[in-house]
C-alpha cells in the first residue's frame, strides 16, 4: 500500500521524535480504553506535549473554534490525532489554521482552497469507517449545514492502523462506522468521479469488509474492517461520495443519526434509482462482489448487512416525523456529493426516497 502506513502503534514514538507535538484525542478516559497499553498517555506525559480532547460525532464549527483558541498561537512542527474521523477532521482543521496564523476557523469555511497546511500530520484511527486518515477532506457543521473542506494539504504523512485499538470499542460504534466505509466504498464505485484506481480501492475495500462481517474470528473481523475503512477512504479521496452521504448530513446534524447509519437508510433507494442500462456494467461488478444476481438481491443484501448489524431501517426509529422530510430533502442538495451521483437527484426525488424509508 503506502510507505506511510504502519500496522503497530509502537512505531509513534520514533515518528515523533525530537518534534514539537500536539496531540488532539478522544477524551481521555476513552483514550485508555482504545490504547489499553497506554503508548499515547505515556508519550504525552512523558513529554509533557500539547493535548486537546474531543468527544462528539456532528462537529460544529463552533467546537473546533472552542478547542483552536486554547493552542492559538502555540508552534508544533507534528499534529498527531487519535480518534475517530470526527477527532482526525479537527486536526486537519487546526492544521490550517495554525499555520496561516488565523484567529477565526471561519476564515477557512469561507476560502478552505485558500490556505495550505505546514504540519506534519500523522493519523491513529480508533474506529473503523471514516475513512478520514485517507482523505484531503474535513467535515464541520455551521448553523445545521454540512461544510468540507478539501485541500491536498491535509493528507496525512504517516497513518497507523492497529487494530488492537478497536477491541474495546463499543459494537454498535463499531458497526456504525463499518456501514460508512461500506457506503463509501459502494458510493465510490458509481460516482461520476470514478476512475480505474479508485475502482480498485473499492472493490478491495468491498471484499475485506464483507470478509469482515462474515468472519467469526474477531481479529481477523477487526483487522478486515480497519483495512476496508482505510481503503474505501482511498477510494472517496478520488471520486468522492455521492447522494446518499448528501442525504445523510441533515438527518446527522438535525437527529443525531449516526453518519453510518444515516448513510446506509437511503443506500438501496438510490442504489434502485441508479442501476440503470448505462450503469449496467458498474453493477454487474458490485452483484458480482455481492454474490447476486440482481438490484432487489443487492438490496436484500444491504438490508441484510443492517439487521445483522441491529439497526432500524426505517427513519421514523430514530425519531424523524414526516412534517420534517421536505426540509430534510432541500438540505441534501450538496454541491460535491449529489451532484457526483450518476443519476440525477434533485429535492423531489430525494423526498420520495425519504417518504419509501419513514
Amino acid at each position: 500500500m503506502d510507505s506511510s502506513l504502519f500496522y503497530n502503534l509502537s512505531v509513534l514514538p520514533d515518528l515523533i521524535k525530537n518534534t514539537d507535538v500536539l496531540f488532539v484525542t478522544l477524551p481521555k478516559e476513552h483514550l485508555g480504553v482504545a490504547d489499553n497499553k497506554m503508548i499515547v498517555q505515556t508519550l504525552i506525559n512523558d513529554n509533557n506535549f500539547c493535548h486537546i480532547t474531543y468527544s462528539g460525532s456532528a462537529l460544529p464549527v463552533k467546537d473546533v473554534q472552542k478547542l483552536y483558541n486554547n493552542i492559538k498561537g502555540k508552534d508544533f512542527s507534528h499534529i498527531v490525532a487519535v480518534g475517530g474521523g470526527t477527532v482526525i477532521d479537527i486536526a486537519k482543521i487546526i492544521a490550517i489554521a495554525l499555520s496561516n496564523c488565523l484567529d477565526k476557523i471561519d476564515d477557512i469555511l469561507s476560502n478552505p482552497y485558500g490556505f495550505k497546511n505546514l504540519k506534519q500530520l500523522i493519523f491513529v484511527p480508533t474506529t473503523c469507517g471514516t475513512g478520514s486518515e485517507a482523505t484531503h477532506f474535513a467535515v464541520v457543521y455551521k448553523d445545521g449545514r454540512k461544510y468540507s473542506v478539501a485541500n491536498e494539504s491535509i493528507r496525512a504523512e504517516s497513518v497507523i492502523l492497529d487494530h488492537t485499538l478497536l477491541v474495546n470499542l463499543p459494537e454498535k460504534i463499531r458497526n456504525a462506522t463499518v456501514l460508512d466505509a461500506l457506503s463509501q466504498a459502494i458510493e465510490s464505485f458509481w460516482s461520476k468521479n470514478s476512475t480505474k484506481q479508485s475502482s480498485q480501492y473499492a472493490k478491495e475495500a468491498i471484499v475485506l469488509i464483507l470478509k469482515g462481517i462474515d468472519s467469526i474470528d474477531i481479529t481477523e473481523k477487526l483487522k478486515c474492517f480497519q483495512i476496508g475503512s482505510y481503503l474505501a477512504g482511498k477510494a472517496i479521496n478520488i471520486s468522492k461520495t455521492t447522494a446518499p452521504h448528501a442525504i445523510s448530513y441533515p438527518l446527522t446534524a438535525k437527529f443525531g443519526i449516526p453518519h453510518g447509519i444515516a448513510v446506509f437508510l437511503t443506500l438501496s433507494e438510490i442504489a434502485e434509482i441508479n442501476c440503470n442500462s448505462e450503469t449496467e456494467n458498474i453493477f454487474n461488478e458490485l452483484f458480482e462482489l455481492f454474490k447476486v444476481n440482481d438490484i432487489f438481491s443487492f438490496n436484500k443484501s444491504l438490508s441484510d448487512i443492517m439487521n445483522i448489524f441491529g439497526f432500524s431501517l426505517s427513519l421514523s426509529s430514530y425519531g424523524v416525523k414526516s412534517a420534517v422530510l421536505p426540509e430534510i430533502a432541500e438540505n441534501s442538495i450538496v454541491p460535491g456529493r449529489s451532484d457526483n451521483n450518476p443519476v440525477e437527484v434533485n429535492k423531489e426525488v430525494v423526498l420520495n426516497v425519504l417518504k419509501k424509508i419513514l
